[in-house]
């Protein structure tokens, strides 16, 4: 992740096309997740492009609470962490 502001990070995942529809893009969220809570962060943001179905999945399927904001070309996803804060402490 990249801090944007305080309490903000950007985040990316990336998963090599041979090791997809294992789990792992769940697995390196959740750790992502868990790395922010603990430096302080408690909000997580992804662009995702609207043809990026796999991310979209992921990020809809974390269980994380979620706000949206879609433009153009793509969807902005906003993760509230807090519950990953209240879990590292």
């Amino acid at each position: 992740y990249v801090g944007t502001t305080d309490r903000r990070a950007e985040i990316a995942v990336l998963v090599a096309d041979r090791y997809r529809g294992r789990g792992l893009g769940t697995i390196l969220l959740k750790k992502l997740a868990r790395m922010a809570a603990l430096r302080g962060i408690d909000a997580l943001e992804a662009y995702v492009l609207l043809d990026n179905v796999r991310m979209t999945e992921l990020l809809r399927d974390c269980g994380m609470p979620m706000s949206t904001r879609r433009d153009i070309g793509g969807t902005t996803y906003e993760l509230d962490i807090t519950r990953e804060i209240a879990s590292a402490a």
